[in-house]
């Protein structure tokens, strides 16, 4: 076909215009006009005649931007993880059920030392016709456990009696030691040390709970803080897009004025300008959205300028071999710990509950050294010490309770046992799981790869066509292939955030996201 002077004007123009905006590596910048409804919505769908407006140079709508005087905030996922920690409720309780644990903990180590007690009771009684006597009474006592389950005793005492009638004092004192070792059911040193292992196991559980909890809510953080990223790109993506759909637009308007294309072809790339600002618009709006929840999670002011890092949306590969993501997971799970040691306690609990059948006998010895009664505090001479031992025997009659005691302690520990069981098949299918879906996330990001640069070469090819080799390429395929290359870019960004979190689940079924006690995560 023979083209015209003015066609072939028309051409050169157009391929000087398409030069242009090769150099800047897009059809159009960020800053390029939005087509405005009114210019757009002014032309019937379909006419031969030229636009009677052409898309307004109005700036591409995007997220709210701060005043130069207002400070933005730049938050990394590092950071991010810290304040939530910080300013979350739930922290705080936990934090708190640590601090009472650690206090259990330290009140049944403090009954295990020496305990001290004491009294001093001061009396006066008369009236008429009667003697008037005072009296003091003065006592100290110190308490041990010993470390096969018996207590030892020391005491002193001393009494004092003033009759005011007669003009009399009379003054006596005694010290005395006993121990009580029981030989049967309540004797050993696993029933000795039974109250402080409780309270020791207590606080381990609370401390690997809380750090469970921590695990979980950080990655909870950290898949929002990659969503938002990922929604920023997103705006980006579609404000790009809407700069091509505008340029395209002008493209189709100047080729029907030359009688290269058709009405329709118009029509299409004006309905892909509204479309593709409808896109940004939502697109803005969610992102919007999802940041003002964010803040809202971290308890920061809704007013508050943040912004997050890009860096933390990168891609990186993780080498893991299934055998030795599983031998990790079982030996730094702490919910496994905590299943195996509870297994323990149940084992400990049985052996205690059969010791419970044995009958109650006990050692008992007293050794007391008192003195002679004096006529003053402090010259009373030491009497001859007695002192007396025996063996205390309870007759089992009824040994029901304990018999039951010790059925239900037999079940408890038959049920930790499947539980421990059951506990590290699922941590396995966990790991397997985890590193499935890490392996699908890598296939998919190179598949979206190759897709997006696939999409890229079809674009360029449909522009240069509708430039260069008029009637080729129609204006549609120029749309569809760009909308197929910002899907394209969307489904990439996607892809990298499900792998991103993919990986955190991953490490969170191997146990190795630690959060330090500032709620800090170390990576």
């Amino acid at each position: 076909m023979r083209i015209s002077g003015f066609a072939a004007l028309g051409v050169f123009l157009l391929l000087l215009g398409w030069a242009s905006l090769s150099a800047e590596d897009q059809p159009a910048s960020s800053e390029a006009g939005v087509t405005s409804d009114a210019a757009l919505s002014s032309e019937p769908a379909v006419t031969s005649e030229p636009a009677s407006e052409e898309p307004t140079g109005e700036k591409a709508p995007g997220p709210s931007e701060p005043a130069a005087e207002e400070q933005v905030r730049v938050l990394t996922l590092a950071e991010a993880i810290r304040i939530a920690h910080q300013n979350n409720l739930d922290y705080l309780r936990e934090i708190e059920d640590v601090y009472l644990a650690g206090l259990d903990l330290r009140l049944t180590q403090h009954e295990y030392g020496p305990l001290f007690s004491g009294s001093l009771d001061v009396g006066y009684q008369g009236g008429p016709g009667a003697d008037e006597e005072a009296s003091q009474d003065l006592s100290l006592k110190m308490t041990q456990k010993l470390p096969l389950g018996g207590d030892l005793t020391v005491s002193g005492s001393s009494s004092g009696e003033q009759t005011f009638s007669s003009i009399t004092e009379s003054y006596s004192s005694s010290l005395s030691v006993s121990l009580r070792q029981p030989l049967g059911q309540d004797a050993g040193r696993l029933v000795y040390r039974e109250d402080l292992t409780e309270a020791e196991r207590a606080l381990l559980y609370t401390v690997r709970n809380q750090e469970l909890y921590h695990q979980s809510f950080s990655i909870d953080v950290a898949s929002d803080y990659f969503r938002i990223l990922q929604r920023k790109k997103a705006i980006e993506s579609n404000r790009r897009a809407l700069a091509l759909a505008e340029w395209t637009f002008e493209q189709a308007e100047a080729l029907r004025k030359l009688g290269d294309t058709s009405a329709i072809d118009v029509s299409r790339a004006r309905n892909s300008v509204l479309s593709s600002r409808d896109r940004l618009n939502q697109a803005i709006q969610n992102y919007e959205l999802s940041l003002d929840r964010f803040k809202q999670n971290l308890r920061l002011p809704l007013e508050e300028r943040i912004e997050l890092s890009e860096e933390e949306l990168t891609y990186q590969p993780l080498e893991v071999d299934l055998k030795e993501a599983v031998q990790i997971a079982l030996a730094r799970r702490l919910d496994l710990l905590n299943a195996r040691d509870q297994l323990d306690d149940a084992r400990r609990n049985l052996t205690l509950a059969k010791q419970e059948l044995k009958p109650s006998l006990d050692f008992v010895a007293s050794f007391t050294l008192p003195t002679d009664t004096g006529d003053r505090f402090g010259r009373q001479a030491w009497d001859d010490p007695y002192f007396s031992a025996g063996l205390e025997l309870a007759i089992p009659f009824d040994k029901w309770s304990e018999r039951t005691s010790y059925r239900r302690s037999y079940i408890s520990y038959l049920r930790e046992r499947r539980s421990l069981a059951r506990k590290i098949d699922d941590i396995i299918i966990e790991v397997r799981s985890a590193l499935r879906d890490l392996q699908k996330s890598e296939t998919s990001i190179e598949i979206q790869r190759l897709n997006k640069e696939d999409t890229e070469k079809r674009k360029e090819s449909a522009e240069y066509d509708l430039l260069l080799e008029v009637g080729r390429r129609s204006t549609r395929d120029v749309l569809e292939a760009q909308e197929d290359l910002f899907d394209a870019e969307i489904a990439y960004d996607e892809a990298v955030v499900d792998y991103l979190v993919a990986k955190m689940n991953l490490k969170k079924a191997m146990g190795i996201i630690i959060i330090d006690e500032k709620g800090e995560w170390a990576k």
